[in-house]
């Protein structure tokens, strides 16, 4: 066991896996943009990743939780990590990492560029296959039965066999069900579909969204906090648990640990 997910204690692989690999990665590169330098941690410039829990914390902050995430999601584990406020709101910014890069594909894709002419200042000139296509084929990996397969597990003529024996012209015509929509390809430019599906992946990992509640619950007196958690079933120390903190001379070695694991698999 290792993670805690809700689809039971875990370790990721697959597609899926294939996926957070990637945005670990990606969001290392921002981190170790804004350390290559000691005097830009002394300044208010950092990287948004749309979690305000996460965002808040200090990147050797956020550099120590993501080392957390990566160990627990990928490598076999004595015990499960406890679930905390800031560790879950580091899983939720590992999606928001894929929805924002997805983002800005789309916004490539309308501005008619090639890939060779994409900007290649975050570290993302070895993005292949694309982050929508990754994004389908952990969906698939992960609902096929669901969406593309009928109750015996017989994928129909729009579904897929296996998830390691497609490509583009595959992932042209597959349908991921969605009412009233076009069919979401790896080219789909509906960004309101590509939120569901990344929402429904970060669900395979996280139960709910506890961690947004951060701020409420600190505002309350501590007798009425503890009986709202009780009753939530949140865990009494789920939002006093803080990040560990990297020193300065330790940060270096945190981000080759965690390279170590999202690069141990070929992209």
């Amino acid at each position: 066991m290792t993670w805690q997910t809700s689809e039971g204690d875990r370790v990721l692989d697959g597609a899926e896996a294939e996926l957070v690999r990637t945005s670990l990665g990606c969001m290392i590169d921002r981190l170790q943009s804004r350390v290559l330098d000691p005097k830009n941690l002394e300044g208010d410039w950092r990287w948004d990743f749309d979690v305000p829990l996460f965002d808040q914390l200090t990147t050797s902050e956020q550099l120590a939780v993501l080392r957390q995430i990566t160990e627990h999601l990928f490598t076999p584990t004595a015990e499960t990590l406890a679930p905390s406020a800031v560790i879950e709101a580091g899983v939720y910014a590992i999606f928001q990492t894929v929805r924002q890069f997805i983002e800005e594909e789309i916004d490539q894709q309308r501005l008619d560029l090639n890939e060779n002419d994409w900007d290649r200042d975050d570290g993302f000139d070895d993005r292949a296959p694309s982050l929508r296509m990754m994004t389908l084929r952990a969906y698939h990996e992960c609902f096929s039965d669901e969406d593309f397969c009928d109750e015996d597990g017989f994928c129909d003529e729009d579904g897929f066999d296996e998830v390691d024996g497609f490509g583009e012209e595959d992932l042209d015509d597959v349908d991921l069900g969605f009412a009233g929509s076009e069919k979401l390809t790896a080219y789909s430019q509906d960004m309101d579909q590509w939120r569901e599906v990344i929402e429904s992946l970060a669900d395979q990992i996280l139960f709910d969204r506890d961690f947004e509640m951060a701020d409420d619950f600190l505002d309350l007196d501590p007798p009425l906090a503890a009986a709202m958690k009780d009753s939530l079933g949140i865990r009494t120390d789920y939002y006093s648990d803080v990040a560990a903190d990297v020193r300065a001379e330790q940060i270096e070695e945190t981000i080759t640990a965690i390279r170590k694991i999202t690069h141990s698999k070929p992209r």
